[in-house]
């Protein structure tokens, strides 16, 4: 079951955006490393935003902190 790449991101994505995203990594791995799709396997770990921080704050704090700022 490789390759298998993980991506991990923020909550909130859209099904369309994660379709596209792991259809080009899959075409890239077919291209570079010469496996076929069929062995490509992605996997998307979503983040919420109050567990992931950057600097010390959570990207929950920094969303509220420049939505305040508009």
């Amino acid at each position: 079951m490789l390759p298998r790449i993980r991506v991990e991101w923020l909550q909130g994505r859209s099904e369309s955006q994660r379709q596209a995203l792991a259809e080009g990594i899959t075409a890239l791995f077919v291209d570079i490393v010469k496996v076929r799709p069929d062995q490509v396997n992605v996997v998307f770990e979503e983040i919420p935003a109050e567990f992931l921080y950057k600097g010390g704050v959570s990207w929950a704090n920094k969303r509220k902190a420049e939505g305040q700022a508009k």
